[in-house]
């Protein structure tokens, strides 16, 4: 009898302290992996907004000039790309958005960038050009706590990430970047 006893005070004493060990695992293991996913996640959104913009200003006829309301300038189509993938997800905010024209010498010297129409025709048989998009925004940590919490202010989990993505893309109409 003493035996039974014992053997039912051990299966108690289990259930009595898995509760307390499921919670201690869910804070310490998964809230955390939960949390930080959620920052890869919206990272990986807002690196894509600026692939997107960079391609789609990559196709445009022209770098700054409207010719008419089907053909935006790389400027103008990377904005609205940029802006419209990025308003598709909560958590992340756009700050600033660059565009500009990468002129990399085949000879392999300095690339240099310019966010101004080229001042002459391009000439590919000295340079390649390519386009640039450069997003800066915020990404927001899933929960955000205050910041007066005893943790104080971390970024990424009690204050939101400042961060920046940039994509760049070969210019399919090179002769178009000086208007």
């Amino acid at each position: 009898m003493n035996r039974c006893a014992r053997i039912r005070s051990n299966y108690g004493t289990t259930i009595a302290e898995f509760a307390p060990t499921m919670w201690l695992l869910l804070m310490l293991f998964t809230f955390p992996l939960i949390a930080f996913g959620t920052l890869g996640v919206r990272y990986a959104f807002f690196l894509n907004a600026a692939r997107l913009a960079a391609t789609s200003a990559s196709q445009c006829k022209s770098f700054l000039t409207n010719f008419s309301a089907t053909q935006i300038s790389a400027v103008n189509i990377a904005n609205t790309v940029a802006t419209q993938s990025v308003k598709g997800f909560s958590g992340i905010t756009m700050t600033g958005i660059t565009t500009q024209i990468a002129i990399c010498p085949l000879a392999g010297t300095t690339v240099t960038r310019q966010t101004t129409a080229l001042s002459k025709p391009a000439d590919t048989t000295v340079n390649n050009y390519n386009i640039e998009v450069l997003i800066t925004g915020q990404i927001n940590p899933l929960i955000q706590l205050p910041s007066k919490s005893i943790l104080g202010t971390i970024p990424g989990l009690t204050a939101p990430i400042m961060t920046s993505a940039r994509s760049s893309v070969y210019a399919e109409n090179p002769q178009g970047l000086n208007q």
